[in-house]
This record gives structure tokens, sequence and C-alpha cells, in this order.
């Protein structure tokens, strides 16, 4: 994997900023990462003994032990439902341990935080979990937008495949790393049924599908050349006009950027892979926007219950176009 490789004179100075500008983000011997927030965040009250009100919670920070969480009634057009579910905060305790906390687990008194093991603290940089924490709150802000608009009726039918760029220089094609026996594919809007197709250089078909009745599909990655060229189009299966195409180009993994820092962290399994692949979205003008999709459902494929949700959001993100 491709990595990057700083002078030394880079490396002193950053370290030296670390240790002057940054604090400990943790001090204790185990923390608990926020992984859900389902609602607005002013329903939710976290404080912190001797601290007071913790602002800006979001997915991906991390509380310690002590730290105590309050569902409030919500008052708002929703009163307190959203997508047919009551806004909640869900919590990551260990593997495949999760802790969902609604209005009434805490009406009659705040939630403690307490940890169920005894691993250590993330050993993450603060400022790349700074940036993964922001693209996740923008992702679940984008959410929360959409399922509004759901409830009220309204959402866009125009087909369209976010996960693709639209640049038609080649250097701006999305990359895919190859060597995978399944290729996930995802878009939105138009009507069903749809037809894929994928086309080589020669335009030739190498992969065919119709009559699909949802907006996703899984393809077969053998079929994928590495350094080979691809285009993709998704049509209304009755209205072949109504299309949305995406190219893609195959390359081998030690091509795919790596965020050092959270590759050597201690973070658990799940957490790690969701902020290796939310890191690559944003890298080299987004191109990785594919490839991170297919490693967002490949987390929800291998660890499949409970789900991790900030995987799903991620999938769900990129195939809606929210990281734009």
């Amino acid at each position: 994997m491709r990595q990057v490789h700083l002078s030394n004179t880079r490396i002193v100075f950053i370290a030296l900023w670390m240790l002057f500008f940054t604090t400990p983000v943790w001090g204790s011997t185990c923390v608990v990462e926020i992984v859900k927030i389902h609602g607005d965040t002013k329903w939710f009250q976290i404080t912190k003994p001797d601290e007071g009100k913790l602002d800006n919670p979001g997915m991906g920070t991390f509380l310690e032990p002590g730290y105590k969480i309050q569902v409030l009634q919500a008052e708002d057009r929703f009163k307190g439902i959203l997508d047919r579910e009551e806004y909640s905060i869900t919590l990551f305790l260990a593997k495949d341990e999760y802790k969902t906390l609604k209005y009434a687990d805490t009406k009659d008194g705040p939630y403690t935080v307490k940890c169920s093991n005894d691993s250590p603290p993330p050993s993450l940089l603060g400022n790349w979990l700074v940036f993964v924490q922001k693209t996740l709150e923008k992702l679940r802000l984008q959410n929360l937008g959409w399922l509004q608009t759901i409830t009220g009726g309204s959402e866009a039918d125009t087909l369209s495949m976010p996960l693709f760029t639209t640049n038609s220089d080649a250097n701006s094609d999305a990359k895919l790393v190859g060597g995978r026996t399944k290729v996930y594919l995802g878009w939105k809007g138009g009507k069903l049924p749809y037809t894929v197709r994928v086309f080589d250089d020669h335009n030739k078909i190498v992969e065919e599908q119709s009559n699909l009745k949802k907006t996703d599909v899984e393809l077969a990655g053998g079929k994928f050349t590495e350094r080979q060229h691809y285009t993709v189009v998704v049509s209304e299966t009755n209205t072949p006009d109504h299309k949305a195409t995406g190219t893609f180009t195959v390359v081998n993994k030690s091509a795919l950027p790596t965020e050092v820092a959270i590759e050597n962290s201690n973070l658990l399994p799940q957490t790690k892979r969701t902020f290796q692949a939310t890191w690559l979205i944003n890298q080299d003008r987004k191109v990785w926007s594919f490839e991170a999709y297919q490693q967002a459902i490949e987390i929800l494929r291998d660890y499949p219950a409970p789900k991790h949700y900030p995987a799903e959001l991620l999938k769900q993100g990129l195939k809606e176009g929210w990281n734009k």
C-alpha cells in the first residue's frame, strides 16, 4: 500500500508541533466510541464530572469512563421519531458489543459510561482523528437531512452514480484495487427496473445484469483485470436513454494510499478499517470513493451482527454522493 514518507526535517517538525501544541485526548485505561447519533445532537446531553457539558459530540468521539449521557425528550416536528425509529445514541464498548440509549433508558437518570474491557485508549494522532470525525459528522448530517426529506415525501429521482468522478481526464477516473472476487456497485434515483453494463476499452461487454429491482448490485470481481480501464453504464430498463455513466481503472494494491497513523493504531478492527476508508475518500481528488465503497461493504460483510453503523453510513454516503 502506498504510504506518505516524510523527510527527517518534517518528522521532527511534526513531533515538536504535537509536543507543544497538542495534549493527550485520553488519560484513562479505556474508552468507548460514539458510533451513531440518530436525531439532532441537541437532544443528547453528554457531561463529564467537574468539566461540564461536552460541546459538539459526534460520531467518532471517544468517551472515558465517568461521562454521563442523557437522551432528552425531543420537542421537534418529528416528535423524537425519524425513519420509524426513536432518537438514540449508540456506543461501541468492545469487540461486537454495542449499547444503544433512547429517551426511556435515561429519563430517570443519565447513563454513566463504563468500559467492559481493559484495553488501552486508541493510539491515534489527534489531527487525523479530527479529520475523520468531521467527515463522519458531515455524512451524518447529510443522512439526517435525507431522512427528513424522505419523511416529508420528497426525493430526487434523477439517475446518477456519485461513486464515480465526472471529469473526462483519465487521471481522474475512479480507482479500484484489483484481486477481489466481488465488486459492489451502487447508484441512486431513476425508476426500476435497472440494467447494468460494464464495458472494457474495446467496448466489449464484460458484465451485464438486467431487470434489477434495487439500486445496488454485486459484480464478478474476477472479470476486472489490473491496469485495465472500464466504463459502467446503469440505465432504466424500460427507458434506456435515462442512464448514468462512470469510469474506473483497476490498480495494484501498492497504489492504495494508507494513513500510517491509523494503520498503526490499536483501534478495534471495525473502527480502524472504517477510519481508514473514511480518510481515503478525500485523497487524490476523491478518485478513491469507489474503492472506499468496497471497503465499507466488506467491513459490514466481515462484521455482520451487529452492523458497525459508521461503515453503513460511509457506504450510504458514498452511494448518495454526500462526500462531494
